[in-house]
C-alpha cells in the first residue's frame, strides 16, 4: 500500500470508530470541584482542564505518567475511544462539554498508535476539538506536536 491509500484506509477508520461513539449529555459528567471530572456512564477521571502546551507524544506520555492531580497518582494518556468519547458531535470550537475547561481548538494526542503506518512512520490517532475530527499524527514531526488531557481508571 502506498501513503496516499494507507491516509484513506486510516481515515476510514477513524470515520467508523467516531461514527460508532454515542453522543452524551454535560448531565453525563461530574464536576468532581478538585480539578478532575468524572464521566458517570464509564467510571474515568478525566484532567478538566489540560496544561496548555503542546509536546511530542512521548513527552505526552511521560507527562500523564507524572502527573499527580486531586491526590491521584495513576494518571495516563487515553485511548482514542476513551478521547473520542468527550466529543461533543452537536458543538464546535470547541465540540466537547461544557464541564471541560481551558479547552484549546487544536489536537489532542491518544495513546493509540495508528493501525497501519508506513514503515518507519511513528503515528498515534488524534482528536482535533475544533469539530471533534479523529485522525492520526505523526509522532515524530515536531510541528505535528498536540495537546494532553489525560485521564485515570478504566
Amino acid at each position: 500500500m502506498n501513503r496516499v491509500t494507507i491516509r484513506i484506509f486510516v481515515g476510514l477508520f477513524a470515520l467508523v470508530l467516531s461514527t460508532t461513539v454515542v453522543a452524551k449529555t454535560d448531565a453525563d459528567f461530574t464536576d468532581n470541584g478538585d480539578g478532575t471530572v468524572t464521566d458517570n456512564e464509564t467510571g474515568l477521571m478525566w484532567q478538566q482542564t489540560d496544561n496548555n502546551t503542546t509536546m511530542s507524544w512521548s513527552m505526552a506520555l511521560q507527562y500523564c505518567v507524572n502527573l499527580t492531580l486531586a491526590s491521584h497518582d495513576d494518571w495516563r494518556l487515553p485511548n482514542i475511544k476513551e478521547l473520542g468519547s468527550l466529543v461533543d458531535p452537536l458543538r464546535e470550537n470547541p465540540a466537547t462539554y461544557s464541564v471541560f475547561t481551558g479547552v484549546n481548538i487544536d489536537w489532542y494526542y491518544s495513546g493509540t498508535p495508528s493501525i497501519v503506518s508506513v514503515p518507519g512512520d511513528n503515528d498515534t490517532f488524534a482528536v482535533h476539538f475544533q469539530k471533534g475530527e479523529i485522525s492520526y499524527r505523526d509522532n515524530d514531526y515536531s510541528p505535528h506536536n498536540a495537546y494532553v488531557r489525560c485521564v485515570r481508571g478504566g
